[in-house]
């Protein structure tokens, strides 16, 4: 039987993947899930109702309010050499961000991302907001004690046309990148379990729960 337990896990969180390097605590991955749906849903339903256009800056206020250290604010940073696909985009700019291991354990967990339909299907329908393509991913590895070292990345796209596995696509004159967003956020899970874990549940229902997955990661030899 192959061990998982010195592997990273990961879960699709809406248009979100959450990658946790070994370390991280089960407790610690559930906080972390639940304060992206919690702080994604809040700011999904504010953009439809037009309350708040710039729908990222009002996710990352909410998520600041759940105990994530996410100041100063993010630097843009302007689109790099061309690379072959948008995973390479993205984990350049995260080793960059953070630390290799959080590259390396969000790469691992994109190549399964490619392989589990179930959870690409979520990931995919829900990065279309408004006429853009956009997504994010959150590699976790633990500080010390309640802190997750996280860093936050965001890309957002202008499509010609909107495609499925749209994330491991070569990079064409089709797609353009509009806005990427790097950097690395402390979140502190104790003070989201003491003050706000109880707010969060209480606001989360069952159809909110359906947009997030675990990502199945393939065992050696497995088909």
């Amino acid at each position: 039987m192959h061990d998982l337990s010195n592997e990273p896990r990961a879960n699709v969180v809406l248009n979100s993947l959450a990658v946790f390097v070994p370390g991280v605590s089960e407790e610690q991955r559930e906080d972390v899930v639940l304060a992206n749906l919690y702080a994604q849903r809040l700011a999904r339903d504010e953009f439809s109702s037009g309350l708040q256009p710039e729908w990222f800056d009002n996710y990352r206020r909410k998520l600041s309010f759940l105990g994530w250290d996410a100041a100063p604010p993010p630097g843009v940073v302007l689109p790099g050499p061309a690379r072959d696909t948008l995973v390479d985009e993205a984990l350049v700019q995260i080793a960059t961000a953070g630390q290799q291991e959080h590259a390396d354990a969000t790469r691992l967990a994109l190549d399964a991302l490619a392989t589990d339909a179930k959870a690409r299907r979520v990931f995919e329908s829900n990065a279309r907001i408004g006429q853009k393509t956009t997504f994010l991913l959150l590699p976790c590895v633990r500080h010390s004690g309640a802190y997750i070292d996280m860093v936050l990345y965001h890309l957002e796209l202008d499509s010609v046309r909107f495609s499925q596995r749209f994330l491991f696509m070569s990079l064409t004159r089709d797609i353009e990148i509009k806005a990427q967003r790097v950097e690395l956020v402390r979140f502190n899970t104790r003070l989201f379990r003491d003050t706000k874990r109880g707010i969060v549940l209480s606001r989360i229902t069952e159809a909110n729960r359906r947009d997030m997955l675990n990502v199945e990661f393939k065992r050696p030899g497995s088909l």
